[in-house]
C-alpha cells in the first residue's frame, strides 16, 4: 500500500483490466476496504492508502503532480491478517 500525503494521484485505464483497493487507517492501513473496484479511471485523493492489481498487458496512465515525492508518501507492506 501506499499513499500520498500532499497531492491526488489519477489512474487512467488505457488497456487490460485493473483493481483499487482502498486501506482504512491514519498512520498504518490496517484495514483493507472489502470493495474492490474495476476501474477505467480513478482519483485517489491525497492520504488514502491505495494498492492496483492488473493483468498481464495492462496499460495504465498515471497522472501526479510534478512535486509529488517519496518525501511526501508512505509506503506499507500488506499482511495476511489485513486482507478480506
Amino acid at each position: 500500500f501506499e499513499r500520498h500525503n500532499e497531492t491526488d494521484e489519477v489512474f487512467v485505464l488505457l488497456e487490460g483490466a485493473c483493481t483499487l483497493c482502498i486501506g482504512h487507517g491514519d498512520a498504518v492501513p490496517d484495514q483493507i476496504n472489502r470493495s474492490s473496484w474495476i476501474i477505467d479511471f480513478y482519483n485517489v485523493k491525497h492520504g488514502v492508502w491505495h494498492n492496483l492489481t492488473m493483468v498481464p498487458d495492462t496499460i495504465l496512465l498515471i497522472v501526479e503532480n510534478t512535486d509529488a515525492s517519496e518525501a511526501d508518501s508512505n509506503n506499507f507492506p500488506v499482511t495476511p491478517e489485513m486482507l478480506p
